[in-house]
């Protein structure tokens, strides 16, 4: 039976999971943090729930008052005077009684009542322009219209005494004899508001309520959700709990009323609320490792065997060797390497044989893409780093290098395949993959930037054009002569101009001398930054170069000592494309 090298070392990490038994236990703690994630989601769904019931219970207030309003003024004969003989003083006694009948504490601010004609009574408390605007508002004429029509209105702002009030209106039909009369009952929205603010800004990240006109009227935390809340508070949807980005997101809707509380909570804000259980396990976790990697030590031996043969036939290939076979297959992932290493020497030997046949300018270019694309330099460097991690003990960082380069054979040394173009996008993944390995062969603090613009990352261009460009500026630029650290910035940029593709390389290591700038095309210069180096070789820009010069394809440099290395690619699109 087949066994991976990730087998091989679970094997050894049980025999320690048994020695450390203490570790284990802490380890199944891990269990509850899926739960402990749902609790704290669950939270801050209830304090969205909660602002929705303290809305329904003041709307149900209003309701429950205007209908016993109804039912006072029914029995108030003063009022009902009014109604069926109308006069000033008639109105003036009726006013009186109306304000008897309410109450200034709390949601209701002033009352109004209407016939078809118009506002013919109000309380005798200050009613504003605004309100009075409001009778004469679409919404307002829709409901009175019906026979017996009622709900809330949009919320808007009335100014008091230098103090801004929100407020909203409560319409209910009734009648008294054969004319309709109309309630409109005034809520000053303040208390509730601050009640809002108060319960949403101590456990949520951001929350929002909108009116019946689904309108954001009051939102309390981070704006950054804002634009995501007013198309929620737009849609269709009544009740809501989803994932959005960063976070998750609540919808509820208010039967009462139909106003909507929208709220958002951050991923970090969850992971905040049991991070300290997190913290508990993560060191139980570095404990064990560390334990683990004693183990270890004593399989890495197995494992250095057929690296190092890997690595000395890699070594023949790079010298243009491609008889070269490995004969040893360990049954691991580094037993699947070799495999498609003989395949792969044996193919491409093939495919370059059948290339010879075809026209000769073609054969050309595409035996030196391909040469470019599986650059035999790259392979041996990068197992020799491999090489160099196992040695040093760091297995993990074996199987992550290891499953780095794997990801860039099966996408570069396809060999059956003629196609000598990659999308922007493809030759990105490459790059990525790649700088993967060399994180973990060097210490230090690499910075990595890409400018692509998105309607770039399906254009064409040569395969394996920009990573020999990026291990130029690691090796001459960026990794320190005596510390052996990679320290620094890359910058990769693609623009496109009106006709042209420009693809520039930057760095701000070193630089090169001024003198030695003209040759660092040469075939095995490394420069005086780079002889230090067992990886340089001096044939990524020689290649390169090559190839550029086949496909019409300018290349230039621009470097300055001390300040950093720019490389410039400019493919002409239609001119270099119709050669290939």
């Amino acid at each position: 039976m087949k066994k991976s090298i990730r087998e091989k070392i679970s094997g050894r990490i049980i025999i320690v999971g048994v020695m450390m038994f203490f570790a284990s236990v802490a380890l199944s703690y891990g269990l509850f943090i899926p739960k402990m994630e749902q609790d704290a989601v669950n939270g801050a769904g209830d304090t969205n729930a909660e602002v929705i019931k303290t809305i329904d219970r003041q709307i149900a207030f209003v309701q429950d008052y205007t209908e016993n309003l109804a039912l006072s003024v029914a029995q108030n004969q003063e009022i009902l005077r009014y109604f069926e003989i109308p006069s000033t003083q008639a109105k003036n006694v009726a006013s009186l009684h109306l304000n008897n009948l309410i109450s200034y504490e709390g949601t209701v601010r002033c009352v109004l009542i209407a016939d078809e004609s118009g506002v013919m009574l109000d309380s005798l408390n200050k009613v504003e322009k605004e309100d009075r605007e409001l009778v004469k508002s679409k919404w307002y004429k829709k409901l009175r219209s019906t026979t017996y029509g009622r709900g809330v209105s949009e919320v808007y702002q009335v100014d008091i005494n230098n103090t801004s009030h929100y407020t909203a209106a409560y319409l209910k039909n009734f009648y008294y004899g054969n004319k309709k009369y109309t309630y409109t009952v005034f809520m000053d929205l303040n208390d509730m508001i601050r009640d809002f603010q108060v319960l949403a800004g101590k456990q949520l990240d951001y929350a929002a309520i909108a009116d019946s006109e689904k309108k954001i009227f009051i939102s309390v935390g981070d704006k950054k959700w804002e634009k995501q809340a007013v198309v929620a508070a737009a849609s269709d949807q009544m009740n809501t709990l989803e994932a959005v980005a960063g976070g998750t997101g609540f919808v509820k809707t208010s039967l009462n009323s139909k106003w909507r509380v929208i709220s958002y909570v951050a991923d970090k804000t969850i992971f905040m609320s049991f991070s300290f259980y997190v913290v508990g396990i993560m060191t139980v976790l570095f404990l064990f490792t560390l334990v683990t990697l004693g183990i270890l030590s004593k399989a890495i031996g197995n494992i250095l065997k057929p690296l190092s043969e890997l690595s000395g036939s890699m070594e023949e290939v790079a010298k243009g060797n491609l008889d070269c076979k490995l004969t040893q297959f360990p049954e691991d992932e580094i037993g699947m390497l070799s495999r498609t290493f003989n395949q792969m020497t044996v193919d491409l030997k093939d495919s370059l044989e059948l290339l010879a046949k075809k026209e000769r300018q073609e054969q050309q270019i595409r035996f030196s893409l391909l040469i470019s694309q599986i650059d035999p330099h790259f392979i041996y460097n990068t197992i020799n780093s491999i090489n160099y991690l196992a040695r040093r003990g760091r297995c993990n960082d074996v199987i992550k290098v290891n499953s780095a380069l794997i990801s860039i054979l099966q996408d570069r040394l396809r060999v059956n395949d003629i196609q000598v173009t990659d999308t922007i996008a493809n030759e990105r993944k490459v790059v990525e993959q790649y700088l993967v390995i060399e994180r973990y062969m060097y210490d230090g603090d690499l910075e990595v930037a890409w400018k692509i613009e998105n309607e770039l990352m399906t254009e064409q261009i040569p395969k394996n054009m920009i990573q020999p460009l990026v291990e130029n500026a690691l090796f001459h630029g960026l990794i320190d002569e005596e510390s052996g650290e990679l320290n620094g910035k890359i910058e990769i940029e693609i623009q496109r101009d009106e006709k042209d593709l420009i693809l520039r390389v930057s760095d701000n290591g070193i630089g090169i001398k001024e003198e030695e700038l003209g040759r660092i095309y040469d075939k095995g210069f490394t420069g005086s930054n780079g002889r230090t180096h067992e990886r340089s070789t001096g044939m990524g820009l020689y290649l390169c170069r090559k190839l550029c010069g086949r496909l019409g394809i300018d290349i230039s440099a621009r470097s300055q000592e001390g300040a950093g290395t720019q490389m410039i690619l400019e493919f002409p699109v239609s001119s270099y494309l119709s050669k290939l």
